[in-house]
């Protein structure tokens, strides 16, 4: 997969994947850094892993899920991207984002509300550090 240090095991057979720390099953995690690398670069491994026939993940940490739990996933990824990146444009802060991002449709997560604001933040950091 396209994290050069993280790892996915495929077991086509049993239809099964194992996808290490980059993919969270209905979490939000606080020890999740998107400054560490672009966010595209997660959202990527993430469409990589979706390209494989699977039905179950098997996650490093956490909860197991579906294939559809590892797209809802990314699709909250790209949702998050969306709206820091669209804030960034519009010159607001880190601080007006933490307040203004809305991500209650991913209110079921583990994490939520907690952690959206660390989340913004390493978002924020991510988009304002790298560009593609």
């Amino acid at each position: 997969m396209p994290h050069r240090d993280l790892y996915d095991v495929y077991f086509p057979e049993e239809r099964v994947l194992f996808a290490n720390d980059y993919i969270w099953i209905n979490r939000l995690c606080c020890n999740f850094s998107f400054d560490r690398r672009p966010m595209r670069t997660w959202i990527d491994s993430i469409k990589a892993v979706e390209a494989l026939d699977f039905d179950i993940v098997v996650n490093s940490h956490w909860a197991s899920g579906t294939k559809a739990d590892v797209t809802r996933f990314r699709q909250y990824l790209e949702d998050l991207q969306g709206q820091v990146q669209t804030g960034i444009k519009a010159g607001r802060t880190v601080g007006e984002l933490q307040k203004s991002v809305n991500l209650e449709k991913y209110r079921d997560f583990a994490g939520y509300p907690d952690q959206v604001p660390a989340i913004v933040q390493s978002a924020f950091d991510s988009l304002t550090k790298y560009t593609r």
